[in-house]
């Protein structure tokens, strides 16, 4: 099979196996141990910043690295990445067939079954250093079963609220469950939960938190970096959030501490060209200045809002919006409301969509439009769009996949915002 069948039949998989059993797999198949440095990246919003920032870092460094993301935003390759370029379809679909041997008679589901062909693949690199992103949660989720040598928590906030709990504390729990026994954590929450300080604690993990142990200042055309022990200036402004950053900068300080050869410059040329798409994605178009932001829960959607204030726009701003009904859609769409004219609403391609009709139920009386589609809501913006306008696209990965497949040949250029 090609590698759309191969993702075509794993996405209609809906069984999934126990924790234990999809840890007995991946040790017949000795992926549960890694010889090189392994960071396992958790949090509610930041992660793939992260991952990306540190694996671009390490790349500098001429390390070779491997970094697993999730999900994608426009083709499946760029989960699996080695040395900052996304593995072929030939090499993946060589892992999954692996997989499928070893697995037998269970079931896995699509993401248990997609990690471990990337562990596999990864296995195969001959790794300087791993960077995994946690996909849901952190006990359970098959990304936990390798070891890391240094874990990195971003933020704790409410999303997947049916699977995690209900509270940030409920939830810290989970993410905790990445954490090992006297291994260093990072932890980046502007508001630290107590259940999780205190799994720190109780595993006696050497921490850093941020503000604590190292913290940062940001200017106008650079920003600096501190610990209580070092200080690094004039550092070029990322294309994610400094506050990110600044996580990724003490994760390099504890991998050198480990004993990982990483080079200064190698720190400024990874925040250059470190690139994580459709996050306040800020580009020129014919028509007027697109944002798009794969924003979909309070805390993603209150930082989007703030790019929005800081970002000037003479005209209006119209809203192309798509998201899954097991988010926060009535109170994120609460809180982006009194910052947009005018609504475009469309279902999200995924059987949990919220409907285009919910949406704009959740705003009385705002000006709104309900479409069938992504596509459909798009090019209605853009009819009325004027020059001076911005057009905000977010809600879900898949919203702004759509628009942005729709728009290829339509979007002139790219303009960073590194913010």
């Amino acid at each position: 099979m090609n590698l759309a069948n191969w993702l075509q039949r794993l996405d209609s998989q809906q069984a999934r196996v126990d924790f234990s059993i999809l840890k007995q797999i991946a040790e017949k198949l000795e992926l549960n141990t890694f010889t090189c440095p392994v960071v396992t990246v958790a949090g509610t919003n930041g992660k793939g910043s992260c991952v990306t920032l540190l694996a671009a870092i390490a790349k500098q460094s001429e390390l070779h690295v491997g970094h697993f993301i999730s999900p994608h935003l426009l083709h499946y390759n760029e989960r699996i990445q080695v040395d900052g370029q996304p593995l072929d379809d030939a090499k993946i679909c060589e892992a999954f067939q692996v997989i499928e041997q070893a697995c037998g008679a269970h079931q896995l589901g699509y993401f248990q079954w997609t990690t471990l062909a990337a562990l596999w693949l990864f296995k195969h690199a001959n790794l300087d250093l791993l960077v995994l992103e946690v996909g849901l949660g952190g006990r359970f989720d098959p990304v936990n079963l390798i070891d890391p040598t240094l874990s990195i928590i971003t933020n704790i906030d409410l999303d997947h609220i049916p699977i995690l709990g209900n509270t940030r504390e409920q939830i810290a729990l989970e993410k905790a469950g990445i954490l090992r026994e006297e291994t260093p954590v990072i932890y980046g929450d502007r508001e630290p939960t107590a259940t999780l300080l205190q799994s720190i604690q109780e595993k006696q993990c050497p921490h850093y938190l941020w503000s604590r142990d190292f913290d940062y200042h940001v200017q106008e055309h650079e920003w600096a970096w501190h610990t209580k022990k070092q200080r690094m200036a004039q550092l070029p402004h990322p294309m994610i959030s400094a506050h990110n950053a600044a996580m990724v900068l003490m994760a390099v300080d504890v991998l050198r501490q480990q004993g990982l050869m990483i080079l200064p410059e190698a720190i400024q040329d990874g925040l250059r060209n470190a690139y994580v798409p459709a996050r306040q994605q800020v580009m020129v178009h014919s028509v007027c200045e697109h944002i798009l932001d794969v924003a979909h829960n309070l805390q993603s959607v209150a930082s989007l809002v703030d790019c929005l204030k800081n970002r000037a726009c003479s005209g209006k701003t119209l809203a192309v919006f798509g998201m899954m009904a097991d988010k926060p859609v009535h109170a994120c769409l609460q809180r982006m409301a009194p910052h947009v004219d005018a609504w475009f609403f469309s279902s999200v391609p995924n059987t949990r969509t919220a409907s285009a009709e919910n949406c704009a139920a959740a705003l009385p009386h705002a000006k709104t439009t309900c479409f069938d589609c992504i596509t459909s809501a798009y090019q209605a913006a853009l009819a009325v769009a004027g020059p001076n306008d911005r057009l905000v696209v977010f809600g879900s990965f898949r919203t702004v996949e759509a628009v942005l497949l729709q728009s290829r040949l339509e979007l002139i250029e790219e303009v960073t915002d590194g913010n």
